[in-house]
């Protein structure tokens, strides 16, 4: 039995895996069914309240951890096809997921100096 998109997703961002979900995933389902926000959106210079603003930082940030995830499944998806050998696969995965650590960090440490205003 094939996981639905979100459940994969939800299984990822509760558990830190998507061993549960069996493939095959669809990738531009998932993209459809999530999409991110327009960049256009992100850097619009036109005056906001700080909340609004703090809400679309943090929704730009769920954005490009969204982004990274299909991405980690991406990678996986190569890998079942033979075109990522496992050890490639490992080294893809770690400099992913450092790049999306150093990414919270900096925007959470943003935020915080946002709030000490």
């Amino acid at each position: 039995m094939f996981h639905s998109t979100d459940a994969c997703l939800t299984n990822i961002a509760d558990h830190g895996g998507n061993d549960d979900c069996h493939r095959p995933f669809d990738l531009w389902g998932a993209i459809a069914a999530h999409p991110p926000m327009s960049p256009c959106a992100v850097l619009s210079k036109t005056p906001v309240s700080r909340s609004s603003q703090k809400f679309t930082i943090y929704r730009t940030l769920y954005t490009l951890n969204q982004g990274i995830e299909l991405v980690l499944l991406t990678f996986s998806q190569l890998e079942e096809l033979g075109v990522l050998r496992p050890d490639q696969l490992r080294s893809c995965r770690i400099i992913t997921e450092e790049l999306q650590a150093r990414a919270n960090h900096e925007v959470t440490e943003a935020m915080r100096k946002l709030r000490r205003r």
